[in-house]
């Protein structure tokens, strides 16, 4: 038997809350279609910060707000775009409190077509999670040349190795100083893009793929 998990921290909780043998564990991440994904042209640098996923405290909503009163100071200008569902409202009201309500856009789901072009709109990309089995919003910001900003968790600490910056989200001066450092240096900014592209090749769906495949051929060629 083979369990395939998304990340190093996934085998250890399937271990540890499962009492699961590590060595039935096979590492594949996730996988995206990185061609889709890669900006046709470069932009002039702006000042947009991206976040993608669930509106909820354990996605590190919270952090982020906070340190984004931070950033607005630093990086006057400065906005920060949260896509996807959930608690909406109530972070529409924790940034009226930070007095940040006209430099962040809550914009909830968007089609997967205007995803994909946010993305490419994006300075850097931010993703404070407390919890992640792998992070694939990182990655598809990644493949569209964002450098990004995550916590140590997932598979986040291993996509952010060259093409960003690994935070304690909890400390909400070191996350906003990480992305206005990304915002105010062009130079790193681009620096760090064109690492982010080339990374997000090894995630490619035409790669994820032969590996799934190595995978099941493994088993069969076993169980003959």
């Amino acid at each position: 038997d083979r369990i395939i998990c998304v990340s190093k921290r996934t085998i250890d909780d399937a271990h540890k809350y499962y009492g699961i043998d590590k060595s039935k564990c096979v590492y594949i991440p996730n996988g995206i279609d990185a061609k889709a994904l890669l900006p046709k042209r470069s932009r002039k640098p702006g000042r947009r910060i991206g976040f993608v996923g669930y509106m909820h405290e354990h996605k590190g909503v919270q952090f982020l707000l906070r340190a984004m009163k931070i950033i607005k100071e630093r990086v006057p200008g400065s906005s920060l775009y949260m896509i996807g569902s959930g608690n909406t409202t109530k972070f529409m009201e924790m940034a009226r409190k930070l007095k940040i309500e006209k430099n962040v856009h809550f914009l909830g789901n968007v089609s997967r077509t205007e995803l994909v072009r946010m993305y490419k709109t994006f300075d850097v990309f931010a993703l404070p999670s407390q919890y992640e089995g792998f992070g694939i919003a990182a990655l598809e910001a990644m493949a569209s040349g964002v450098p990004i900003v995550v916590s140590d968790t997932g598979e986040l600490k291993e996509l952010a190795d060259g093409t960003g910056f690994v935070v304690d989200p909890r400390n909400t001066q070191e996350l906003a100083e990480k992305i206005a450092d990304i915002l105010q240096d062009n130079g790193l900014r681009r620096r760090l893009s064109r690492r982010c592209i080339k990374k997000s090749r090894n995630y490619d769906w035409s790669r994820i793929t032969k590996m799934t495949l190595d995978v099941y051929k493994g088993i069969i060629q076993y169980s003959k």
